[in-house]
């Protein structure tokens, strides 16, 4: 009547880069996030807990270095990726320093990558990423001096508050809503 489950077959290397390669060809990741991928494909194949650990994580980390070999796993690069798709959503700095750290990028890359940003969108002279993400943060939302004119006093400090939530520096608070017009917003930060 009820037949005894087959121990696990052990994943081997070949396995496991077939699963990784799939998954990058659907997302993007850190190195620290297919590792977490590969690790919960062991887990539900085995969830007992029959394979040896040692060997299994050799064999991701077999596959993790392979994969960073071929050029597919690339922390700097995603890093660098994940940050300019964040701004550009209007994220803080300081949340995609978090978002960035919670995939796993070392914070020695997530700063690299805020400043090489910084760097890209400014040319000679640097451009805050926070004040950029902040302006179309504002912009979104209507905020500010996108907002309605005749309610903006009475909005300030409701403003404020969506704005320090999202995680933006006082100064930069202050910036965006002593701000006359949005043109002095938006030639400030240049083209998104």
């Amino acid at each position: 009547m009820y037949e005894k489950k087959a121990d696990p077959v052990p994943l081997g290397v070949e396995s496991l880069m077939k699963a990784a390669l799939h998954y990058l060809e659907r997302f993007a990741a850190s190195r620290d996030g297919v590792r977490r991928v590969l690790e919960r494909r062991v887990a539900r194949s085995d969830p007992a807990g029959n394979m040896d650990a040692e060997a299994v994580s050799s064999a991701i980390t077999a596959v993790l270095d392979r994969l960073t070999d071929l050029g597919y796993l690339d922390d700097a690069s995603f890093a660098e990726s994940r940050a300019r798709s964040l701004v550009a959503r209007g994220v803080s700095a300081r949340g995609v320093r978090s978002r960035l750290r919670q995939k796993g990028v070392s914070p020695e890359l997530v700063e690299q990558a805020l400043c090489g940003l910084a760097a890209d969108r400014a040319g000679d002279s640097e451009i805050d990423p926070d004040l950029t993400a902040a302006v179309i943060f504002a912009r979104r939302r209507r905020i500010g001096p996108w907002g309605d004119p005749e309610s903006r006093s009475a909005r300030r400090y409701r403003d404020m508050a969506a704005l320090a939530r999202r995680g933006f520096a006082t100064d930069v608070i202050r910036q965006i809503l002593d701000a006359c017009n949005p043109d002095d917003l938006e030639s400030a930060i240049g083209p998104v």
